[in-house]
């Protein structure tokens, strides 16, 4: 079902466009085949520019209430798993061992005192020769002695627990790094704050290197777009290598102000147009086929990436007399329109779509059929990636509705509905490709290319 998002979203846009042709006799405008079947790295989705990095932070914390005497590492190290990252002050240790012996022998030297009194006590009762107010004093004593006694054995107790903890302390001072990784800082006394305040901070965080992931940016108004646990594919910029993974967090928390830059038509922003983007992670296995820093393209995974790449499977939008003789109108060698036949192979229901076997290839060009086109006219080629209709126009619409699909702003629409003039595709945003420390290093922003 995931391949009929993708077809839908052309034949729909398709249709619009071919409304812009069939307006002018003299001209008829036409898509790439590559790019309505999504072929090669050519798909009608939503890409956002990303860049591969090292994997997931990691971090590792200290008990407050122990002194760490070593850190054995520096920011920049690489460490392996089961490496000594830091250890604890064993001397410490040893003296708060000795201080908790001393206070349970201390205790139980109490418990015993109290019950050789208890002794004395019951002694004079029983022997007979004690007057009424005496024995009565004397049996309150003992019940007081016995609460006393009560109340010191649960403090010894308590006191045992915590020498068996100061034991495994003893036994376990350093502490080791559960990941393999790079230290990406220490919060120690040295790396406070200007404030001291440390208490917010790990200890150590490390960034995995047995992990690694592509990272983008998704604007204010498409947030809804993306969610954590989305399957992606990660496409490489300049060949065919791409990978699947999924969306492992979108960072709400921590925006990345786009104020001043320009809308995806080159449109200035101004302050009551500006939105935050956020960044978003997904995590791969491995980065075969790909370098750390290298700058990709992240696009929702509807399915483009399973079809065979000799396989041309056309929607069923776009062909004429499927059932008989069928055919398609595409551009000629003169750049002329013309009825083209094509040889159909299986049909695919899930896709509605046709195997083409013979009469177009990725490299041609084709309308979508419209009463308005004729044969000879001029061809005019569509690009998805940078082009518009120079008519287009934009409202407002459903302002933070439910159907709009934006938490909090308005839905830009085309004008006369989402199928007026142009292909609801072009809407999709693109954001600034961030450079390996996910620094912005270019001026268009905001924009999201789909090519």
């Amino acid at each position: 079902m995931k391949k009929i998002i993708i077809l839908l979203s052309s034949a729909i846009g398709a249709a619009a466009i071919a409304g812009c042709g069939g307006d002018n006799s003299k001209t008829a405008t036409v898509e790439s085949v590559a790019y309505i079947c999504g072929i090669g790295s050519m798909t009608n989705v939503e890409r956002y520019a990303g860049v591969i990095e090292s994997g997931s932070e990691t971090k590792v914390e200290k008990d407050q209430e122990k002194k760490v005497a070593e850190v054995l590492v520096k920011v920049g190290d690489t460490v392996n798993k089961d490496q000594v990252l830091f250890r604890y002050d064993k001397e410490q240790t040893e003296l708060n061992i000795e201080k908790t012996q001393i206070e349970i022998e201390q205790l139980q030297a109490s418990v015993s005192s109290k019950q050789s009194e208890i002794a004395t006590l019951q002694g004079e009762i029983n022997g007979g020769q004690l007057d009424a107010d005496t024995r009565t004093s004397y049996t309150l004593q003992i019940q007081e002695l016995n609460a006393d006694i009560t109340e010191t054995n649960l403090s010894v107790k308590s006191k045992q627990a915590e020498l068996e903890s100061l034991q495994n302390t003893l036994n376990n001072l350093e502490v080791k790094s559960p990941d393999e990784g790079t230290v990406l800082s220490i919060n120690n006394d040295e790396n406070a704050d200007n404030s001291g305040n440390t208490e917010e901070a790990a200890f150590i965080v490390l960034r995995k290197t047995s992990a690694f992931r592509a990272k983008g940016y998704v604007n204010e108004t498409n947030r809804t777009s993306l969610y954590e646990g989305m399957e992606v594919i990660i496409r490489s910029r300049i060949d065919d290598t791409l990978k699947r993974a999924s969306i492992k967090t979108i960072d709400f928390k921590n925006p990345v102000s786009s104020s001043g830059s320009s809308d995806m038509y080159g449109m200035s922003e101004d302050d009551t147009t500006s939105s935050s983007k956020y960044p978003f992670y997904a995590e791969l296995d491995n980065t075969e086929g790909f370098i750390i820093g290298q700058h990709v393209y992240i696009e929702p995974d509807y399915g483009q990436g399973d079809s065979d790449e000799n396989t041309m499977m056309l929607p069923s939008y776009y062909i004429n007399d499927a059932q008989t003789s069928a055919w398609v109108w595409a551009r000629d060698a003169n750049e002329r329109l013309e009825k083209r036949a094509v040889t159909l192979g299986t049909y695919d229901s899930e896709m509605d779509a046709y195997e083409v076997k013979e009469g177009l290839s990725a490299e041609d060009f084709i309308a979508t059929p419209d009463d308005s086109l004729k044969a000879g006219m001029k061809c005019v080629e569509f690009d998805f990636s940078t082009d518009a209709p120079s008519d287009i126009t934009f409202e407002e619409t459903n302002a933070g509705s439910p159907d709009a699909g934006i938490d909090d702003g308005g839905s830009v629409m085309p004008a006369g509905g989402s199928t007026g003039g142009y292909s609801p595709g072009m809407m999709n945003p693109m954001f600034v490709s961030p450079d390996v420390s996910g620094a912005d290093t270019s001026s268009e922003t905001g924009e999201v290319q789909t090519n």
